[in-house]
């Protein structure tokens, strides 16, 4: 087993826990997520747009350059480490996209249940659900800057590898 793949499942299981944890909260005391209710929607809110802003970002302005490699094999394979990785960031944005869309939408269902219904079994479990999605979408935003980054430099070598030469 690859060390990311491993990363990757802690990773999974910890945000899990933490949605799970925040849910069961949640679901105990809405009141207490309804404070922060209006604050979380806008938050999800800009992570949205900014999700799908990296997405068009995502996406380089020049595929591999020819200039890659002298060797076609090595030049193909740049070229196919490049879709692979496209095709990975698009997918990972695609679930933060959705996730944060869910989340404002729950959190909007949330505020009128609330305010309909506080103590009702299903405000209640609007709320855990609410939590759990907002919670889930706010950790992978940790993901962006790191993304971002990653992004910046990948795009920058296929510019300085493509550039025309003096």
């Amino acid at each position: 087993m690859k060390l990311g793949t491993i990363a990757n499942f802690f990773l999974t299981v910890t945000v899990a826990a933490a949605a799970i944890a925040a849910g069961v909260f949640a679901y105990r005391a809405p009141e207490a997520i309804e404070p922060a209710a209006n604050a979380t929607i806008a938050a999800l809110s800009i992570i949205f747009g900014l999700s799908i802003a990296v997405s068009s970002l995502a996406m380089p302005s020049a595929g591999s350059s020819p200039k890659s490699s002298n060797d076609p094999i090595v030049t193909k394979r740049i070229a196919e480490r490049m879709a692979s990785d496209n095709q990975r960031t698009l997918a990972r944005q695609k679930l933060l996209t959705w996730t944060a869309l869910l989340a404002v939408i729950m959190g909007l269902v949330f505020l009128v249940a609330f305010k309909k219904a506080p103590e009702a079994d299903l405000t209640r479990t609007i709320t855990a659900v609410f939590a759990g999605t907002a919670t889930v979408a706010l950790l992978f935003t940790l993901h962006l800057p790191n993304l971002l980054t990653s992004l910046a430099k990948r795009n920058l070598y296929i510019h300085e590898r493509s550039a025309p030469k003096d």
